[in-house]
């Protein structure tokens, strides 16, 4: 077996994924981070999407190879869409622009079934609502600061949204501070309507976790 097949099948270390992060917001390229980390180019590409997929990661790039069709189980890079136009300018005649239009198209159809993205997390749905005013049970939970706002919306309207939209939280807000400090903790709370949803996403991620287990890429 040679080094870079060894390597495959080394599963991502917790300090490994923290570096890829660290580096991806200093600017890092891809082949940089892979440099550092040790890594190669496609499995840092791979491990960037899935954290991104997961909001770990919160940027705008996309490099060239990379994805740009969204979490299809698979799609074109574009790189590939990039070559598909050339040909279709080449054979057609049309335009530059046309031509890369019309593959990105056949992309599209070629791409598979779409990995469904995350629902949003209790924070997240407050968050967008308008925030939270701070208070002593907020405080207690150690709550991040971008989730605080001096006219934001009190425990009891809080409680009483988050119930509407179909959150597990009984009008209570002693069970949203409840729900709030799992967060805190990494642990997710979602709407009772998306849990379909949040099942399918944690079945694709069991399958991209089995398939770096064995060392082989992702399908994207």
């Amino acid at each position: 077996m040679s080094e870079v097949v060894k390597r495959k099948s080394k599963a991502w270390r917790s300090s490994e994924a923290d570096a890829l992060v660290r580096l991806r917001a200093q600017g890092l390229s891809v082949s940089q981070i892979a440099a550092q980390i040790k890594r190669n180019r496609d499995q840092v590409l791979g491990k960037t999407f899935r954290l991104r997929g997961a909001g770990v990661i919160v940027d705008a790039q996309i490099g060239m190879g990379f994805t740009v069709l969204g979490l299809y189980s698979g799609p074109q890079s574009l790189q590939d869409i990039a070559r598909q136009a050339n040909r279709i300018a080449q054979q057609t005649g049309t335009t530059r622009k046309a031509a890369f239009r019309r593959a990105w198209r056949a992309a599209k159809e070629r791409a598979g079934p779409r990995i469904p993205d995350l629902p949003p997390r209790l924070s997240q749905f407050l968050y967008h609502a308008g925030r939270l005013r701070p208070c002593s049970e907020l405080r207690a939970i150690d709550l991040p600061l971008y989730m605080l706002r001096l006219d934001g919306l009190t425990l009891d309207y809080a409680a009483r949204i988050a119930t509407e939209a179909g959150y597990d939280i009984k009008d209570d807000a002693n069970e949203l501070v409840d729900c709030l400090s799992d967060e805190a903790m990494g642990i997710a709370h979602y709407a009772v309507p998306d849990l379909g949803l949040v099942e399918e996403r944690t079945a694709w991620e069991r399958y991209l976790d089995e398939l770096e287990r064995k060392g082989e890429p992702p399908p994207f």
